[in-house]
């Protein structure tokens, strides 16, 4: 059958309410067009209880099984009624330089500083802000406003003792804990984090801190596709380890493919249009100590040949972007390139399947997602009093107000050392998505939805020593068209 009359039937029966299972839509493409268009009527009455079968069209054209062509899998679905719209819009580790020297240590956090000061000044007020240099030279007590990296920070008893420092001078700020939310905004600063500080002069070249602004973004009414089509976020497969719950994946796939029944889901399921993968496709091999005794499949390679086998199984109606993440075969500081070696020859003709670097700035109906794996929220989450894995959807908060995706640099959050720092959120999303920690949580901050996707591994070791329950096969399905979340749970 012609693809845009096949579209154009089936379109015109789901808009007058009517769900067409897979095998049912096989025999649609058999079906001559004039046929089915002078049958629609009959077809409807048949179908009392809004689903169109199979039966219902063996009746209709009066044929019977025999007369039929028998499909054992169907992997042309609903999906192909709607025109998929991926952009790539932005993808980090391509702007990464060869040959790394000191220099670019410097150049990155000069860099840095630069950025993220101009969208300081860009709050109200703060274009008046002063060099360390000037607001030393002023007198006790005198107002001063000032904008810094976060050297070092540390908690007492009575106050946070910060040392901020430009590109010329330092001086060490005092935040009291007379005001609570001065001390709630001063617990959550980072190290090596930009931010503006406002307050009096102190003795002994201090200043006392009375408002603290971090780059952050403004509120904004984020923008939403301009039809009903759905996208699910899931991350952390983690294939090849013996926890990966493989039973519940493949229930997913068969949900997406019309194989499972899922009450309440099948119009979710026949206008889901994109998979978004935010990293750790496989458990990889000698990630962390003793590792090969929690695995399934021990070696790259076949971890790769597993994930991507089920993931081909997706049907190519449905857009798949995958961003590695630190148990990826690929380079550890970020951003990270994908891991071609080992993914290539399973994607090649795959047109549908991108396999992109961490993070990604990436485009699907119009809709802007960032997309990181998610490595730094661990630090974050262990700078922060009160912070932990449960609370990880206040850490993807805390990484916007700081504009940064890894705003702490050290060696449990690597960072590639460039001329540029292509880790600054410069282009404010509409969907922040990350993945790492295993435990699904959303909410909304100033206009842009923030999930974290959980996982497909049930607990490990390392989790129940630190007391992390994850939360396996709940799913995060958004509507693009209202920026609005369905949980799935697969288990």
């Amino acid at each position: 059958m012609d693809e845009n009359r096949l579209k154009s039937i089936v379109l015109k029966l789901t808009q007058l309410g009517y769900r067409v299972t897979p095998d049912a839509f096989d025999i649609i493409r058999g079906i001559d067009p004039s046929v089915l268009e002078d049958n629609l009527d009959r077809i409807r009455d048949m179908a009392r209880d809004g689903w169109i079968t199979k039966e219902v069209l063996e009746k209709m054209i009066g044929g019977s099984r025999s007369d039929r062509v028998e499909v054992s899998v169907s992997t042309t679905t609903m999906q192909q009624v709607i025109e998929s719209r991926v952009e790539i819009v932005r993808d980090p580790y391509r702007e990464v330089e060869k040959g790394v020297t000191i220099q670019h240590f410097y150049k990155l956090f000069v860099d840095r500083f630069d950025k993220l000061s101009k969208l300081i000044r860009m709050h109200s007020g703060w274009n008046t802000a002063t060099s360390i240099e000037a607001a030393l030279k002023a007198r006790q007590g005198e107002d001063v406003k000032v904008i810094g990296m976060v050297m070092e920070k540390k908690i007492t008893k009575r106050y946070i003792g910060i040392l901020l420092e430009d590109l010329d001078s330092t001086v060490k700020v005092i935040v009291p804990f007379d005001d609570p939310e001065l001390k709630a905004k001063g617990e959550q600063i980072l190290v090596d984090q930009v931010i503006g500080v406002a307050g009096v002069r102190g003795r002994m070249d201090t200043i006392i801190a009375k408002e603290i602004v971090f780059p952050d973004i403004p509120p904004r009414k984020p923008r939403k596709a301009d039809e009903e089509v759905y996208a699910a976020l899931i991350s952390d497969l983690h294939v090849g380890s013996k926890l990966f719950l493989r039973d519940r994946f493949e229930k997913f796939i068969r949900w997406i493919k019309g194989d499972v029944y899922i009450e309440g889901l099948d119009r979710i399921r026949s206008k889901l249009k994109y998979i978004v993968v935010a990293g750790d496709i496989v458990d990889g091999v000698g990630i962390y100590p003793n590792q090969e005794r929690e695995l399934e499949i021990k070696d790259t390679y076949g971890q790769y040949d597993a994930a991507l086998r089920m993931i081909k199984e997706i049907p190519s109606s449905i857009e798949i972007v995958i961003i590695p993440g630190n148990h990826d075969a690929t380079d550890k500081t970020q951003p990270q390139p994908p891991p071609m070696k080992y993914v290539k020859d399973y994607i090649d003709g795959c047109e549908n399947i991108h396999i992109v670097g961490n993070p990604v700035w990436v485009k699907i109906h119009g809709i802007e997602i960032l997309v990181y794996h998610g490595r730094s929220l661990d630090s974050v989450i262990a700078s922060i009093p009160g912070f932990s894995a449960n609370r990880v959807d206040e850490a993807m908060e805390v990484l916007i107000r700081a504009r940064h995706l890894t705003p702490i640099y050290n060696d449990s959050s690597p960072i590639t050392p460039t001329s540029i720092d292509t880790l600054i959120i410069d282009e404010i999303p509409d969907i922040f998505h990350a993945g790492h920690v295993h435990i699904e949580k959303q909410r909304y901050y100033k206009g842009v939805l923030i999930v974290n996707s959980g996982a497909w591994q049930a607990q490990t070791s390392y989790q129940k020593l630190n007391g992390i329950t994850p939360t396996p096969a709940i799913i995060p399905i958004i509507d693009l068209s209202r920026l609005s979340v369905k949980l799935v749970d697969f288990s």
